[in-house]
């Protein structure tokens, strides 16, 4: 799925606020082990979501913070989740 042009900016202006790539890499991991996005079934973890600052503020140094320099997505993510 492509992330629209104003999705795309927000994440640029984040980085150019000083966050990381792993900055927000950690934000979804983490983000997915939140209890409350759990019970709503992950609903509300959208791109947009993810490119608040409020959220990487939130998640991004959460219980596992990582910097694999390996392939990730979250689908891969989701998966090793459910194993």
């Amino acid at each position: 799925k492509v992330i629209n042009k104003s999705i795309q900016a927000k994440y640029k202006a984040r980085l150019k606020d000083g966050y990381t790539k792993d900055d927000i890499k950690n934000t979804i991991i983490n983000s997915v082990k939140d209890e409350y996005h759990k019970e709503t079934n992950f609903q509300y973890l959208t791109p947009e979501y993810y490119s608040r600052s409020a959220t990487i503020d939130r998640f991004s140094q959460s219980v596992e913070s990582t910097t694999e320099t390996k392939t990730w997505s979250v689908a891969n993510h989701l998966k090793q989740q459910e194993q």
